[in-house]
């Protein structure tokens, strides 16, 4: 199968560069526009030219984990899904570690440990159970039991910390399901009893006596079959995680907080796609700064912005009482929209997205640009809610709190370019708190 990837790790690099590419704000873009036209390029930007960009210096289309000819690439598809499932389970086993830190949490109880959860624990299959009863019943006989302690713990898989009964009592559990170091624990020992019981073809002369009672044999369904994902295995939707995983490696690309609380096989190829890629950086050659539009920098920019929309926006948002301020022409569609769906001020931010389909179907009949602000405003709100869940929650009733959601709406704007989709957000904000 011809593929524009090496592996399924190649395949993650890849989208993550053109993700973080496509990212880019847009007066940095247009420096580096101008590096490109005059081809002054540094560091990586030439790559970027190269891999990123069509030849009308439009984007590429994001990665597919497909084939040349349009086919499903099923081996990395499903290699992809088992390196989100390691790394949810791993998280999930950490949970305590980050239990009080909002977005890492959020992003694990969204996506795993539920029964209708994208990711679950893998369990052992029927077979692996039936082999897993019958190492318990060997263990669990008298008569065996303490000279296979001996020899295992002669091999270091006994310690003062884990015993055979601490085996014993969590496979009798069934902890192998649900808990990763009694599974690894568990996995370890049928390995070493696999590799060394009694083998007159291999072993004719005894050697492995050293290592398992050579008169206890365990006869495992798997045979010398000892791979886990063989043992373990979830329910594995393929079409449901082709439509998920775009959106799983876009929250890894651009939250640090979850990569590293999940931290696995795939955070590695993001984090190189990241450092190629590195236009933030001060300190990296693919340093882009931001380009002067109209003979002002962006700091320029931000200030005159913001300093306009204090004066003009926000100082109506925060003395309004009991009025309703417009402050842009696509804010009276969507406001009328809100109210036919009666969405009354007391239901807060929470209420408009609840019934955010509704609106936009109302608003689409009468203004498609209004419906974009309204997506915008919704998308917005989403990601300030997942990233600043306090603030979001307290912000239509408390001032400081309100003041840090209207912040991350600037820096939401300002770092996209849609000043006038953020007016029409904080218009939507002033109905929200003030009716």
């Amino acid at each position: 199968m011809a593929t524009d990837y090496k592996d399924v790790k190649d395949f993650v690099k890849k989208w993550a560069m053109q993700r973080h590419f496509d990212l880019m704000p847009a007066p940095v873009r247009a420096q580096y526009d101008v590096y490109r036209k005059n081809e002054d390029f540094a560091g990586n930007m030439k790559v970027w030219n190269k891999e990123l960009l069509e030849v009308d210096g439009s984007s590429k289309p994001l990665p597919t984990l497909t084939d040349t000819a349009g086919n499903d690439d099923e081996t990395n598809l499903r290699k992809l899904y088992d390196m989100f499932q390691d790394g949810f389970q791993q998280m999930a086993y950490n949970r305590d570690d980050f239990k009080n830190e909002a977005v890492p949490t959020a992003f694990l109880d969204k996506w795993f440990g539920k029964p209708d959860s994208l990711f679950n624990y893998a369990t052992a299959t029927d077979k692996a159970e039936r082999d897993i009863t019958t190492l318990y019943n060997i263990l669990t006989n008298a008569v065996n039991k303490e000279r296979i302690n001996t020899f295992l713990k002669r091999q270091g898989f006994f310690t003062n910390d884990f015993t055979i009964d601490d085996l014993i009592d969590g496979i009798k559990d069934k902890k192998y399901n649900t808990e990763i170091d009694f599974k690894r624990r568990l996995m370890g020992i049928i390995s070493h009893i696999v590799s060394y019981q009694r083998d007159p073809v291999n072993d004719p002369y005894g050697h492995n006596g050293s290592f398992w009672p050579q008169d206890i044999v365990v006869n495992f369904e798997n045979g010398q079959n000892t791979d886990e994902d063989t043992w373990f295995q979830t329910n594995y939707d393929k079409e449901r995680f082709k439509a998920a995983y775009p959106e799983l490696l876009d929250k890894l690309l651009r939250n640090p907080k979850i990569r590293e609380k999940f931290n696995t096989d795939i955070t590695g190829p993001i984090e190189a796609a990241i450092k190629k890629t590195d236009y933030e950086n001060k300190d990296s050659p693919d340093f882009v700064p931001a380009k002067a539009d109209d003979q002002k920098n962006l700091v320029q920019q931000i200030k005159d912005w913001k300093e306009d929309t204090y004066e003009n926006y926000f100082r109506k948002l925060f003395s309004a009482r009991g009025s309703r301020i417009h402050f842009s022409v696509y804010a009276h569609e969507i406001i009328k929209a809100i109210d036919k769906e009666k969405v009354k001020p007391v239901d807060g931010i929470d209420g408009i997205l609840a019934k955010q389909s509704e609106i936009e179907k109302r608003i689409s009949a009468k203004s498609a640009k209004a419906k974009d602000h309204f997506g915008w405003f919704a998308k917005t709100m989403a990601d300030i809610k997942e990233r600043m869940p306090k603030q979001y929650a307290n912000a239509l009733r408390n001032g400081r709190q309100l003041r840090a959601v209207v912040s991350e709406v600037i820096r939401a704007a300002v770092k996209a370019n849609k000043i006038d989709e953020a007016k029409t957000a904080l218009e939507i904000l002033s109905v929200c708190k003030y009716g």
